[in-house]
Formats: structure tokens, sequence, C-alpha cells
């Protein structure tokens, strides 16, 4: 396997659009079977290369980037965007009462500093 650093995003989905169509349902429809389950760790991952291997045999391991690293590329993106959605999601009411407490803080800042000018003048 090649080193994570030296394959690019842009590299694996060129990579993934040349595979075969058949290569790329089976790929997309089993990272959208683990998507669902929301998990995708260190077990899920070992026993998603064994499907890999199992299917398409040892050769699925070798090139760069491999079919292998292809295919656990593509089920990370597939789990990982509805992770981000989600947590942007929850994020935004947050984003909300932080951007309303700025609001009134400047505005209590602008009204003191008028009254303290009110004064000097």
């Amino acid at each position: 396997m090649t080193t994570p650093t030296a394959l690019t995003s842009s590299l694996f989905q060129q990579a993934f659009l040349k595979l075969d169509a058949a290569t790329r349902m089976w790929i997309q429809m089993r990272a959208q079977q683990i998507a669902s389950t929301g998990v995708f760790g260190a077990t899920e991952i070992n026993a998603f290369r064994q499907q890999v291997v199992a299917r398409f045999g040892p050769a699925a391991a070798t090139g760069s980037p491999s079919l292998l690293e292809i295919a656990i590329w593509y089920v990370l993106q597939a789990t990982a965007q509805p992770q981000y959605l989600n947590l942007q999601t929850s994020i935004q009411p947050q984003q909300q009462v932080m951007q309303t407490l700025s609001n009134i803080s400047k505005m209590l800042h602008d009204t003191a500093t008028s009254i303290i000018s009110n004064l000097k003048g």
C-alpha cells in the first residue's frame, strides 16, 4: 500500500471513476450499508478489507492507489458526509446564540461609549 499523504482526494476520485461499473456499484452499495450504521472504525475497516480481498482477490491490494485503498476511501467519504452534516446542524443554534450575544455586547459597548462621550462634551 502507498502512504496516505502521497495520494490526494481528487486522485482517489479519478481512480474510482476509472473502475468498471460493477466494481463501482459493489463499492457504492457496501458504502451505503456501512454509512447507514454510522460506524466505520478499525474493526469495520478490517472486516471491509477482508470483504474486498475475498471479492476481488489478493490483487485488490496492489497498485497505486490499490482497489482496496480506493474502496476504503470511498466508504470513508460516504460515512463522513452525514456525520459532518449532523455536526453542522447541531452547531448552528449555538452559532446563532453567540451571534446574538455578540450583537448585544456591541450594543452595550456603543451605548456606554456614547454616554461617556456625552458626559465629556
